[in-house]
């Protein structure tokens, strides 16, 4: 009896492995097929297979001006989030604790610090922790890292 009952488990997969259908796949095949009909050698298929698969793996990765140009002015919003946050604190390693949970830095991942954590170490409530938390990302236009300021719940 299998470990899990409601699971049929085979040892060999039932059917070959295909590619998902892509349409843009099938138009390409048509076009080839209309301009050089069956006029191409193996060698020519091969390479006009490797480049096509080259191509839309690079478009998938590819971005585009406008989407580089939005990503840089968020950058540059949460950079001066952070300039603007440390420079007006009167306790820098708070601050930097706040916006390293706040962002879901490595660091805290690494450690587990949760807002009760931080707020125990610098002597100050759970809401005054949360509040700074929730300015910084409105400032910063973003999500926070972590649900209810847990570290382990990453989304």
């Amino acid at each position: 009896m299998s470990a899990e009952p409601e699971h049929n488990w085979r040892p060999e997969p039932t059917e070959d492995f295909a590619y998902p259908h892509d349409a843009q796949i099938d138009l390409l095949k048509d076009y080839f097929q209309a301009v050089y009909g069956r006029g191409l050698t193996s060698d020519e298929t091969e390479w006009l297979g490797g480049l096509v698969t080259d191509f839309l793996a690079w478009s998938q990765s590819h971005t585009t001006k406008r989407e580089a140009r939005v990503a840089g002015l968020r950058m540059i919003r949460l950079l001066s989030a952070i300039d603007e946050t440390m420079a007006r604190s009167t306790n820098p390693a708070r601050s930097w604790q706040e916006i390293s949970l706040s962002l879901g830095l490595p660091r805290v991942c690494v450690s587990h610090m949760t807002q009760h954590e931080l707020a125990s170490a610098h002597n100050v409530s759970d809401m005054a922790v949360s509040k700074t938390l929730h300015r910084f990302l409105r400032r910063a236009d973003m999500e926070p890292a972590f649900k209810n300021g847990r570290g382990l719940d990453f989304h």
